[in-house]
This record gives structure tokens, sequence and C-alpha cells, in this order.
């Protein structure tokens, strides 16, 4: 998916789980491989979010180095971008746990395209009982 926002946008990284009592915890291990590509040669942030429905569990910020691409002036960047956390929801309806990603700026034709030439991201859940 391409992005070209300096807000979040949601990706295709998601994944639902029900848990089976109140006191359960759901450990979450995502693993974000993206291309993020401008034509300037400089240094950029790239800005990962890890939700459970609407609220933000963690976030990460990724500094992305510079790699010229002569053949047609932009600059191409791969990244790999991982996070994990314990959640505590307190629910035994089904959650939704997904990644949101952007940019640090749209000038130049910022853009991340995750799952792009980078390889495939992966959402990981798993219940632990109390």
């Amino acid at each position: 998916k391409d992005m070209n926002s300096a807000s979040y946008v949601d990706t295709d990284i998601t994944l639902n789980i029900t848990p089976s009592a109140t006191s359960s915890k759901i450990m979450v291990i995502a693993t974000i491989n993206a291309d993020y590509y401008r034509n300037r040669n400089d240094f950029q942030k790239g800005y990962l979010n890890l939700l459970r429905g609407s609220t933000s569990i963690k976030y990460n910020v990724l500094q992305i180095g510079v790699h010229s691409n002569t053949t047609n002036g932009y600059v191409y960047i791969p990244f790999d971008g991982a996070m994990s956390v314990l959640d505590s929801p307190s629910s035994t309806s089904q959650l939704t746990y997904k990644v949101q990603a952007k940019v640090q700026d749209t000038a130049y034709n910022t853009n991340m395209r995750v799952n792009g030439n980078a390889g495939v991201s992966t959402i990981t859940l798993m219940e632990i009982s109390a």
C-alpha cells in the first residue's frame, strides 16, 4: 500500500482475536517491511503506530538514511520496523489490532510503500491466559 501522508494512515496489516477471559493478555508482534522514497537526498523519518481498535498501544519512529538511485532521481530506502507489546485489553469481545504509518513530510513526492519491494509485513497475536 502506498502512502503519502503526514497523518497516520491504515496499512493492510491487521488481525482479529477474541480473548477467552478478561484476565488474558495479548502478545502483539508486528514486523513491517516497507520502502520509503522521495526525489531528494536527505534524512527522513517514518512513523509506525500499533493500535487496538482506535487506541494506540505503541509507536515507533524509524530514522531513514540516504541511498541514491540515479536512474530516475528518486531515493529508494528499504527499512524494517519491529514492534512488540504485551497488551491487557480486559475484554472477551473480538479485538482488532492494526498498524498505521506516516511519513515525516510530504514534500518532494515523499511516499512510503508497505509490502512493496522490501518484503512482506506480518502481525502475530498470542493470547496469554492469567
